[in-house]
Parts: C-alpha cells; sequence; structure tokens
C-alpha cells in the first residue's frame, strides 16, 4: 500500500505531483513541511535545498540545513529566534 501524504483517496496522486515539481520546475524554490516517513524520504532526495528542524517541549525551534545547492552553509544546529506564543500559533494552524 502506498501510504498517503494528504488523503488515501489523493495521496499518491499528489506525492507524484510535488516529486514531479521538484524534478522538473527549478524556476521557483518551492518551501513545504512534511513528517517522515518512506513517501518522504524519496521528496528528500529530489530537493535541490533540504532543513530539517524540530521543537523541543519548552517550545524551543531549532533549524539543520542538510543541503543547500549552490551556496555554503554551516551543517550545525541553531536555535530559531521565534516567540512561543507564535509557535503556538504555527502548531495550532498546522494541526487544523
Amino acid at each position: 500500500m502506498h501510504p498517503a501524504i494528504f488523503s488515501l483517496t489523493y495521496g499518491k496522486a499528489i506525492h507524484g505531483k510535488l516529486r514531479e515539481i521538484l524534478c522538473s520546475d527549478k524556476t521557483k524554490t518551492y518551501f513545504f513541511t512534511v513528517n517522515t516517513g518512506e513517501i518522504v524520504e524519496e521528496l528528500e532526495k529530489v530537493a535541490d535545498n533540504l532543513m530539517f528542524s524540530r521543537m523541543e517541549k519548552s517550545m524551543k525551534l531549532y533549524l539543520r540545513i542538510e543541503r543547500m545547492k549552490w551556496t555554503p552553509f554551516r551543517r550545525s544546529e541553531v536555535e530559531v529566534s521565534i516567540s512561543k506564543e507564535i509557535l503556538e500559533e504555527i502548531r495550532n494552524e498546522a494541526e487544523k
């Protein structure tokens, strides 16, 4: 069974379209966030730029760049300076 990103009905089609866009359309930069899983790993492989974030229970957000095409970068994880209130708003929106 092919795991779905968005729904059991449309997830496979959406995944295919995302993969197609990431592979072929280099005229724009696309930024989106996904959870872990087999389907996500495939998208990670075709993305030019790849960043990982994590949040601690204390509502501290951290970012680490894994891959950034055509520019130097540091792989070290950094704390992102965003207030707890804003992070809670983002989390509430994502859970909708």
